[in-house]
C-alpha cells in the first residue's frame, strides 16, 4: 500500500463536511492500530478470533484516545 496515496478523492466532502485529507488520515490510523492489534495477539500467544481481534483494537484505539490529552494522535471508538 502507497501511504502517500489518497483513498477518498481531494477535494471531496462527506455529508458531515468532513474533507478527504482527514477522512483518509483516519484511515490511515486505523490500518496502524489493526497492524498493532495483530502484533500484539502474535506477541501474547492469544488465538486470533474476531472477538479477540475486536476487544484488542478497542483497547488500542481507547489508549490512543486516552493518549490525545497528551497531544498524541488518536481515534475514537463507538459501538
Amino acid at each position: 500500500m502507497d501511504e502517500k496515496a489518497q483513498r477518498v478523492k481531494r477535494n471531496n466532502f462527506n455529508s458531515d463536511d468532513v474533507s478527504a485529507a482527514d477522512i483518509n488520515q483516519r484511515l490511515v490510523k486505523i490500518a496502524s492500530a489493526v497492524d498493532d492489534t495483530f502484533a500484539q495477539l502474535e506477541l501474547r500467544e492469544e488465538e486470533v478470533t474476531p472477538t479477540t481481534v475486536r476487544d484488542e483494537l478497542k483497547r488500542i484505539l481507547n489508549e490512543r484516545e486516552i493518549n490525545k490529552a497528551d497531544g498524541c494522535p488518536s481515534l475514537s471508538t463507538s459501538d
